[in-house]
């Protein structure tokens, strides 16, 4: 073998051991592209909080942008509690380059949430901050009968499936459709078509009405009038104004007068279910 043939051999070798040829004929693999640099936001983050000694349940929502994101391309990781759940924001406004995620966790003193998703990862650490309780039951119940007015539209039933969801994953609370025992509360739900809904106090059996119009905002409605009958007065000013429950000024001296957001009212407070 000549020096040539030799040179030619070493070089075909030094190639392949680098992988720039292929089997496929001579391609020259590109690396993957660098994760996607994501911008990520906590709402509400001015207002989120634990409490001073103990655990508690809250509910917040996290944005991602561009909404190109998928399930599954972003994590959560937390100290001093966990994630319970998280759901898909029915509220997120189409003519938005965004993705959202209501999230319900756990949370203890010193919590923190580190997100993770593409190049980019965001952490935030929640203060102690206790809030007035505004509730008209002493404790939040954790099971619950419910039944329907009439019949109800599959449309109307996955409004209120919604609701109904949403205290299961913040709260543990159970729903059982049926007539229940006299000793446990009873919802029953009534469509009341457009327009705003309703969900009655003080009561046993309580009538929540909730509307079933087309419109993403519903699905708020539905849980926000849930709130009413677990026990839930409207949030008290330092809940602030992206709260599930933020609505007129309450003659218990709770309520905000903020009224409901459209795009954000997903966040409770600890202090609310304690």
């Amino acid at each position: 073998m000549n020096v040539k043939k030799i040179l030619l051999s070493l070089t075909l070798t030094l190639l392949l051991g680098l992988g720039l040829i292929s089997c496929r004929g001579g391609e020259i693999p590109t690396l993957p592209p660098p994760g996607i640099p994501y911008k990520i936001e906590l709402v509400p983050e001015n207002y989120v909080g634990t409490l001073s000694g103990r655990p508690g349940r809250t509910s917040f929502v996290v944005v991602f942008s561009p909404k190109i994101i998928k399930d599954g391309e972003f994590t959560f990781e937390t100290i001093n509690g966990r994630v319970l759940s998280y759901i898909e924001n029915p509220l997120q406004p189409s003519q938005r380059n965004e993705r959202s995620f209501i999230v319900f966790a756990e949370v203890s003193p010193g919590f923190r949430i580190r997100v993770k998703a593409g190049a980019t990862e965001k952490e935030w650490s929640f203060p102690i901050r206790e809030i007035p309780k505004c509730r008209w039951r002493k404790a939040i119940p954790s099971l619950v009968y419910y039944k329907y007015a009439s019949t109800p539209s599959e449309e109307f039933k996955k409004i209120v499936d919604f609701g109904i969801k949403f205290w299961n994953l913040l709260n543990g609370i159970t729903f059982i459709e049926g007539e229940g025992s006299p000793d446990l509360p009873l919802f029953i739900f009534y469509d009341v078509g457009s327009g705003g809904g309703w969900g009655q106090y003080n009561c046993r059996v309580c009538n929540v009405e909730i509307p079933s119009e087309p419109v993403p905002l519903v699905f708020s409605s539905s849980a926000h009038e849930i709130g009413h009958s677990l026990g839930l007065y409207h949030s008290p000013a330092e809940e602030g104004p992206k709260a599930l429950m933020s609505g007129s000024v309450e003659t218990t001296e709770c309520g905000t007068g903020y009224g409901e957001s459209a795009e954000w009212a997903w966040f409770v407070n600890p202090s609310r279910l304690d």
